[in-house]
């Protein structure tokens, strides 16, 4: 079964107790991660709700997911 959101949907989860982003079209809730970010969590706080493709890209090696 596969589960689709739309941004708007995406988007709403945007907050630090309910923190979702969106790397290479696959959502990810990080809520529980920023905690232990190792960029920290005011990276994923200013993502929250977004794609985060691009920043995500320009730092991480894709096989980190």
């Amino acid at each position: 079964m596969s589960l689709a959101f739309s941004l708007a949907e995406v988007s709403s989860h945007n907050t630090t107790a309910d923190l979702w982003i969106i790397i290479n079209d696959e959502i990810y809730d990080v809520t529980d991660f920023q905690k232990t970010h190792p960029g920290g969590d005011k990276i994923l706080n200013k993502l929250a709700g977004k794609d985060a493709t691009k920043p995500f890209q320009k730092t991480h090696n894709e096989k980190i997911l």
